[in-house]
């Protein structure tokens, strides 16, 4: 398997790719969530409102773009030609998977449906570790990710390589294992055989932290036999398949219900020394990667950050075409892909960098240590803010002030 990384910005660079012949057979990326319009409103220059501690305006501040990153800025996530660009390099059928924020999240997968994709589904991806930012703001613990296709082919999920836990699901009886397919004249066709262990996925994911098991209810699994052969009303089920009942033997499982659901736990390997700060479990990206991307396919991941999509991909058996545009980030996914192939190892650097001191200003009140700035990051500070609070430490005075107007 090989991870081949574009330098460039994915305007430019897939259109060269088209021109060699290149053909994707998926898409995983986590593209900007543009939390900061003022960026593309008002430029880095616009002198208005209260100053802040710095000099700066209010409106300069969130001119920087989300995190002070410029790359966040703008509005390319939000154009159907950028995803019309994305859909010429994928075979017809081909699926695309897209993280979102939940505020901007309807700007992006209108762009992504204007740009030719047809949507197909939500996933939610659930996590505990979210910290609100001010008082009047919630505390963010999913972000949406957009499933969706380039039309006129068939469409190939790889179920069985996504499937949860142990317990065998079999609805309906004629269902595969291996691959689920789905015809643009909306007939579904599956394989023979048994069908493994594990459910059928769904659209939610977690990162199986206490504050999300909690949420879910306690469930105990099928208890009793059905034989197929009850005398109820037979009906065409969601997937258009034929009209017959599923025999089903206990599964007598008992737990939370979030055993039902895909979990990816992050761990301090998914960020590798990289400052980027919305860096993603490799767990739960390898999960999508395979979802969507046939053994041996190729996906491309257009905005790579961190590179995770690569890593991803050579852990599941799939090439990656990795496009980034950002410097910093380039030298990280090189790093980090040279690693992962057995042609280096992770540099003294970018080790330092997980536990190298940061001055964070005044939000903090002490010295804080790898596990409170794992990447020197604003987002890492919060989350470890997050986690001692919920431990019983109080909240910074810093984060309880509101600035005059």
């Amino acid at each position: 398997m090989t991870v081949r990384i574009e330098h460039d910005n994915c305007l430019r660079a897939i259109p060269r790719l088209v021109a060699e012949g290149v053909v994707c057979d998926a898409v995983v990326t986590d593209a900007p969530y543009h939390l900061a319009p003022m960026h593309k409103r008002f430029g880095g220059t616009f002198n208005v409102g209260a100053r802040n501690s710095d000099g700066t305006t209010s409106f300069q501040r969130l001119s920087r773009g989300f995190m002070g990153q410029q790359w966040d800025g703008g509005d390319i996530a939000f154009r159907a030609e950028t995803w019309a660009t994305i859909a010429t390099i994928l075979r017809p059928g081909a699926f695309l998977v897209a993280f979102g924020g939940t505020r901007t999240y309807h700007r992006l997968v209108c762009a992504i449906e204007d740009g030719g994709f047809v949507i197909q589904d939500t996933i939610a991806w659930l996590y505990g570790s979210g910290f609100p930012k001010n008082k009047v703001q919630l505390k963010p613990s999913y972000e949406p990710i957009c499933l969706a296709y380039k039309p006129g082919g068939k469409r190939t999920m790889q179920v069985d390589e996504c499937r949860i836990g142990t317990t065998v699901e079999t609805w309906p009886t004629s269902r595969s294992p291996g691959h689920f397919h789905h015809h643009e004249r909306g007939e579904a066709t599956m394989g023979a055989g048994e069908a493994p262990p594990g459910r059928w996925p769904a659209n939610v994911a977690h990162d199986g932290s206490d504050e999300v098991l909690r949420a879910f209810p306690d469930a105990p699994g099928q208890s009793g036999i059905v034989t197929g052969n009850e005398p109820s009303t037979t009906t065409r089920n969601m997937l258009a398949l034929n009209n017959e009942r599923a025999a089903a033997i206990p599964r007598n499982d008992t737990g939370s219900a979030a055993r039902f659901f895909y979990t990816a736990k992050a761990d301090k390997q998914d960020r590798w020394g990289s400052r980027h700060p919305t860096v993603k479990p490799i767990d739960l990206i390898r999960w999508l990667v395979q979802l969507v991307t046939p053994p041996g396919g190729t996906v491309l991941d257009c905005f790579a950050g961190t590179g995770t999509t690569g890593v991803a991909a050579l852990g599941c058996g799939r090439n990656a075409i990795l496009i980034e545009r950002e410097d910093q980030y380039v030298a990280d996914i090189r790093e980090r892909m040279a690693f992962y192939e057995g042609g280096g190892l992770h540099s003294t650097a970018a080790k330092a960098r997980r536990t190298e001191a940061k001055p964070l200003g005044g939000l903090f009140e002490r010295p804080y240590d790898e596990s409170a700035d794992l990447a020197g990051s604003y987002y890492a500070a919060v989350e470890e803010i997050g986690r001692r609070v919920k431990a019983g430490e109080p909240v910074p005075e810093c984060m309880l002030k509101q600035k005059e107007p």
